[in-house]
């Protein structure tokens, strides 16, 4: 089991991925 599930994926979690798309790394 990986540990990820629908209940771990946490609002900071969500955050760091909108901060992700709105500022890409490459």
């Amino acid at each position: 089991d990986n540990g990820i599930d629908s209940n771990s994926f946490s609002s900071e979690d969500f955050d760091n991925c909108l901060l992700s798309l709105r500022h890409p790394k490459s």
